[in-house]
């Protein structure tokens, strides 16, 4: 693999969602607010919506990757139920977010065709999170005094 391929690779990573048993998938960028929602039909993948300024990313790779600090900070987890792909994001730059790459406290809702459908804004950053739908919790992954541990959040 040389530089230039190595380089895309960790510039341009991101969250993964696909519909459980489906044939959906959502990619969101880690380091942009680039989100795509893609279908498979007839062997083939299909872009069905694309949300994003689709800017450039503010990061470089030289054999580490290397974030400005105004470097916005997207999609961080992603959770996936039959009827919908929840996406965590940042929506902080590198600096705003105390130059961690992880975290966030907003939650997008989205249909599998890519229609957002509601958004979260939790009152804790989480690192990751998971959803349970029939009691309306959100389960996440917090810090609290340099623990990690776990949060309900009514929704």
């Amino acid at each position: 693999m040389d530089q230039n391929e190595q380089a895309r690779f960790f510039l341009h990573q991101g969250n993964l969602c696909s519909q459980p048993g489906g044939t959906h998938f959502a990619m969101g960028s880690s380091y942009s607010d680039n989100l795509e929602f893609y279908q498979i039909k007839d062997g083939q993948i299909e872009l069905l919506e694309k949300y994003g300024t689709g800017d450039k990313i503010q990061a470089r790779f030289d054999n580490t990757l290397q974030l400005d600090d105004n470097c916005l900070l997207g999609y961080k987890s992603s959770y996936a139920t039959n009827q919908f792909c929840y996406m965590l994001y940042s929506g902080k730059t590198f600096a705003e977010n105390d130059h961690r790459v992880s975290w966030g406290k907003n939650i997008f809702v989205f249909e599998w065709n890519g229609n957002f459908v509601k958004s979260f804004q939790l009152s804790r950053e989480v690192l990751a999170f998971a959803v349970d739908e029939s009691n309306s919790i959100i389960y996440g992954i917090v810090l609290h005094e340099g623990e990690a541990g776990i949060m309900e959040f009514k929704i």
